[in-house]
Order: structure tokens, then sequence, then C-alpha cells
């Protein structure tokens, strides 16, 4: 039987590019739980995935060592938003649920109308605790407190909220932000890195937003 495709998109700097990592390699089981093929792509070496018929059920916009551009230090910038605006014009057109993760989740905020900021220090733990401020299908009830893995310093600083929802919250700031028009959930923290936490929630919010691409309306998978 053919498994549906979840994608992970790679937007790292460093290989390998089509492959994951074994520090990611857990990944494919729990998708394979959940019941999907994950394949990856990278958004830079394409490969022969986008000339499928079948669109993948959701998109997963992983991390970087590359920053974005900042307000407070625009020349921080490795990558223009400019050079992933392909990519990201796809994923519109798409309308399938995308999972932004750390520099996927402010790639997507930047491109809809946010802006960024830097910590004063590097945010980099197995467990720091986040607060859900809105119910949420994937983080779970307002008031939930969630200890999750953080590797960052730069974050969403401010906030489009025509077009944002922000989900969840620490003492550095945003944590998770819900599009209001488009099935995009940004979060800044890792639920990928999930084995690496003394803690269950960042399984389980990964384990969430793989159940939930069963809800969606099976005509936007279709080219």
């Amino acid at each position: 039987m053919t498994l549906p495709v979840v994608l992970y998109v790679g937007l790292w700097a460093n290989p390998p590019f089509t492959s994951l990592s074994e520090r990611f390699a857990h990944m494919r089981s729990d998708c394979a739980q959940a019941g999907y093929d994950l394949r990856v792509w990278h958004w830079d070496h394409p490969g022969d995935f986008l000339a499928e018929d079948a669109l993948p059920v959701g998109v997963i916009l992983s991390g970087s060592r590359f920053d974005l551009p900042c307000a407070t230090d625009p020349s921080r910038a490795h990558r223009p938003l400019y050079d992933y605006r392909p990519l990201l014009a796809r994923l519109i057109e798409w309308r399938i649920p995308v999972l932004g993760i750390c520099y996927g989740h402010q790639l997507m905020a930047l491109h809809e109308g946010c802006t960024l900021g830097l910590l004063a220090d590097k945010r980099r733990c197995n467990d720091h605790p986040i607060t859900v401020v809105e119910d949420d299908p994937i983080l779970g009830e307002a008031g939930n407190v969630l200890q999750v893995p953080e590797n960052h310093r730069m974050l969403v600083e401010t906030v489009d909220k025509a077009r944002w929802e922000i989900v969840a919250v620490s003492d550095d700031g945003i944590e998770a932000l819900r599009h209001r028009l488009l099935p995009w959930l940004g979060v800044q923290f890792h639920p990928e890195y999930h084995p690496e936490s003394q803690h269950d929630h960042a399984r389980q919010v990964f384990a969430n937003w793989l159940t939930s691409l069963a809800s969606q309306p099976a005509e936007v998978v279709v080219r």
C-alpha cells in the first residue's frame, strides 16, 4: 500500500542535503507510525518530487543555521527573503498544512507580514517552558505549560495580527503562531528534537500535527 507523503523541506546550510542526518532519522518512524511516508527535499537542491502528480498531505519546513533579515540587525542575514519566495508561493498555492520549525517558522512569519528580532543570548536547551495562550488543536488548551527543546537566537518580534494568531509564548517572546487564512503553524521550538527532551511534550506536538493531517479535505492534495 502506498502511504500518503509528508514532505520535509530542508532549509539547512550544511549537508546532507537530500537525506536526513542521524539526529533526525527518528522522524521517518514517527511519520510511519502515523501512517505517512516522509520524503526529504532540500529547497536549494531540487529533486524529482515536485514533478510528481500527487501533492504531499503536509509539509515541514526545517530549522537552519542561516539567518534571515532582522529588524534590529539587517547585516545578520545570510539569505534574503526573495531567495525563498518561489518555495513560499508554491506552499500558498497548494494550501496544504505546513509546520514551520524554528527557521522555517521565522521564514513563514517574515513572508507574511512579521518582523524578526534577536535575543541577547542564544537559547539552547532540551527543556524550556512555554505557555499556550490560545486553545489550539496541536499545542493544546490555553494555560498549558509545555517543556520543549530550543536552539535559536533569532525570533519573531512583531506580528501582523490580521494574518497571524499568537498561540504560545515564553519568557523569550513568541513561541508559536497560527495563520488565520492558511493552514500554517509555526513553532520557534524544535518538536523534532523530542528524543533529547526529558518530557513528552515535543513528541506529542509533532504527533498531534501528523494526526491533524488526516482531517484535511482530499481535494487539496491533488495537483
